[in-house]
């Protein structure tokens, strides 16, 4: 039997048997938190769901209230990185200007998030060459960055406009960043990327799937799981393992 049920940081869930500490209260979806969300299947033990939220804090500086942000570079002081993360779209990051690529990050403090999308506000008015075009989002495990989202040719950019993406390969890093390739100008490379507001989405916890599954699942590896990520594996049923 499962039971619909919202957690503490107002995010939906559903227990099944066998989920423990699962401590909840049943509601009734309704409003902006019954938005589509991810299932996740563990083992066929447990399923969830959680209703993806923002998952970075309103920054006031490259490190307040918490994390970090970090960049390529940048136009000038009073554009700084940290904007695209304050929440406001009157605020902005400007890359450095001929700066190939032109990325921005953000690190947790506290260990890995579980990212499922993100989205890019570009604010820059009647200056769309400054959008970006082709680039690829990236996690941070500690070691190395990893592509898990890859994006060309995204043109045609309103003065005011989000977009937002789905992770074609999600897991669970410490740091995200976006790392521009190219912008809508005619000339190769980046002349100059502004971005508005960067969002990165997904939900406020590791999701750890289990060993042994025989499913080589986001957040496992080949050193944390062999058996299930040393050979190859025929791909799971849709029941097995599904994003909504």
């Amino acid at each position: 039997m499962q039971v619909s049920t919202k957690l503490v940081a107002g995010l939906w869930a559903i227990c099944a048997i066998g989920f423990g500490g699962c401590m909840t209260e049943p509601v009734t979806p309704a409003g902006p938190e019954a938005a589509p969300g991810i299932s996740y299947r563990q083992g066929g033990v447990a399923d969830f769901i959680c209703a993806p939220t923002n998952l970075v804090p309103t920054m006031t500086s490259s490190t307040s209230p918490s994390g970090l942000v970090t960049r390529s570079g940048v136009y000038d002081s009073t554009y700084e990185a940290w904007q695209a993360f304050d929440g406001n779209n009157n605020s902005m990051w400007i890359s450095g200007v001929f700066q190939t690529p032109a990325w921005i990050a953000y690190q947790w403090g506290d260990g890995q998030r579980f990212v499922t999308s993100y989205a890019i506000d570009f604010v820059n008015g009647s200056l769309t060459s400054r959008a970006p075009r082709d680039w690829t989002f990236e996690g941070w495990d500690g070691a190395t960055w990893t592509v898990i989202d890859t994006r060309f040719s995204q043109v045609d950019w309103q003065g005011v406009e989000r977009r937002a993406f789905n992770v074609a390969f999600p897991g669970n890093y410490n740091a995200y960043r976006l790392n521009v390739s190219d912008d809508n100008d005619d000339r190769a490379g980046v002349v100059v990327v502004s971005m508005g507001r960067l969002e990165i989405i997904g939900c406020p916890w590791v999701i750890t799937p289990p060993c042994g599954d025989g499913i080589c699942s986001p957040g496992e590896t080949l050193a944390s799981c062999p058996d299930d990520c040393g050979a190859p594996h025929p791909p799971p049923a849709s029941s097995d393992r599904a994003w909504m």
